[in-house]
């Protein structure tokens, strides 16, 4: 439900941040890790725009380093040819372990 033009991808990633920091307050999920579920349903162009290599750098960065969860899977639904456009950027920053996540 990202509109790129209300509000920009700091924000989004910034409002990421925190719906994980709350996430990880759950034991369980110190614990067990989790699952992430990405839902690009209405992507667009003007959505890609605005992933940029180094927007793309800090998601990688997120989700596989900086971040202390372990991700057991990352799952895309309603991907479209705009995704493989966005994933080109995010394929070569993930090690060979994420990639088969």
């Amino acid at each position: 439900n990202w509109n790129p033009s209300n509000y920009s991808i700091d924000e989004l990633f910034k409002a990421t941040l925190v719906v994980l920091e709350l996430a990880i307050l759950e034991q369980r999920a110190q614990i067990l890790g989790g699952i992430c579920i990405i839902d690009l349903a209405g992507i667009s162009l003007q959505h890609a725009w605005h992933v940029t290599p180094t927007i793309a750098k800090m998601m990688v960065e997120l989700l596989v380093t900086s971040f202390p969860i372990r991700t057991h899977a990352i799952h895309i639904i309603n991907e479209s040819w705009i995704f493989d456009i966005m994933f080109a950027f995010f394929r070569p920053l993930l090690d060979e372990r994420m990639r088969e996540k």
